[in-house]
């Protein structure tokens, strides 16, 4: 892979498993502002790479020995259910392990401000359908909703894609994803 390509790459995979942007990297590794845009319109450097590399991989470490599993709550472990339960009711909040509130209007009008969002965690990302909704979990906690789609350019990455069509399609490494939920309901608020 050109060193450009992979440093591009692995800046992706810095910022959203640890949230460093470049200017945080570049004052962490104590190089001057604007130092890696310059890099990467040269072409990138090998050399950088490597300390980027060594720099991720201590990120890593230290999420390491810091780590604690926060796992989502079950809405079934927080929610009583009776006999006449609106969960019982309606059979597509059976198989839902996970519950979210929706914020932000980029999935309007399906999924408005506020709304109820219920998934089931898929075990494997093999099993993603392109173009359904999903609502995915970063490893630095992120949370969001989106249609997802294959990314053309890169197959370790996928493309999220909200349902205005003014919304920008972000890009994000399949390795960056701690969680994902199919969407399996949503309740907006009146």
């Amino acid at each position: 892979m050109e060193v450009k390509k992979e440093l591009t790459l692995l800046l992706s995979e810095v910022k959203f498993k640890y949230g460093k942007d470049r200017r945080t990297i570049e004052k962490e590794l104590n190089y001057s502002p604007n130092y890696i845009d310059q890099i990467i319109s040269k072409g990138g450097s090998g050399k950088f790479l490597e300390k980027l590399k060594e720099y991720a991989n201590r990120l890593a470490e230290m999420e390491e020995e810091n780590k604690f599993e926060e796992a989502p709550k079950s809405y079934r472990s927080t929610t009583k259910l009776t006999q006449d339960s609106l969960w019982n009711q309606m059979p597509q909040y059976w198989d839902c392990d996970y519950v979210t509130y929706a914020v932000g209007a980029h999935m309007q009008p399906l999924i408005q401000n506020n709304a109820l969002v219920g998934g089931k965690r898929l075990e494997d990302l093999s099993f993603l359908v392109f173009g359904e909704v999903y609502i995915l979990r970063a490893f630095n906690g992120m949370e969001t909703i989106r249609y997802v789609l294959p990314d053309p350019a890169n197959s370790q990455g996928l493309l999220l894609l909200g349902s205005k069509d003014n919304t920008p399609k972000t890009f994000i490494l399949r390795s960056s994803l701690s969680q994902v939920f199919k969407a399996r309901f949503v309740i907006n608020p009146l």
